[in-house]
């Protein structure tokens, strides 16, 4: 198994998956100022202090400011044998993304674990 890198432009079909949780893990503060829809807020540095809350078939698409921390948990989860995926230049990317197909709402719904 291997870490999947999804661009932007495939977020949307791949977070219709009934499997796939989003998880942004950013800082909290980052998480409430603006968000990709859908996302629930799990910084980085409390994601293994949850133990393990996800149900055996989750998928995770995990992003963070630039595509670093992301890319880094996804590995170890990967190395666990959880499914995972990483937003390639994390939310920064997504925002150029955005800006450039009419400013889609990035805010809706905010879920914490």
């Amino acid at each position: 198994m291997e870490v999947r890198p999804i661009a932007v432009w495939d977020l949307e079909e791949i977070v219709k998956r009934p499997n796939v949780v989003l998880v942004d893990l950013r800082e909290r503060e980052e998480y409430l100022e603006n968000h990709i829809e859908g996302a629930i807020s799990v910084p980085y540095d409390s994601f293994w202090e949850r133990g393990n809350w996800w149900k055996k078939d989750t998928e995770f698409l995990l992003y963070c400011q630039r595509g670093n921390a992301s890319l880094q948990l996804s590995r170890e989860l990967v190395e666990k044998g959880v499914p995972a995926m990483s937003l390639l230049g994390g939310y920064l990317a997504y925002q150029r993304f955005q800006k450039r197909v009419n400013n889609y709402p990035q805010t809706r719904k905010t879920t914490y674990l």
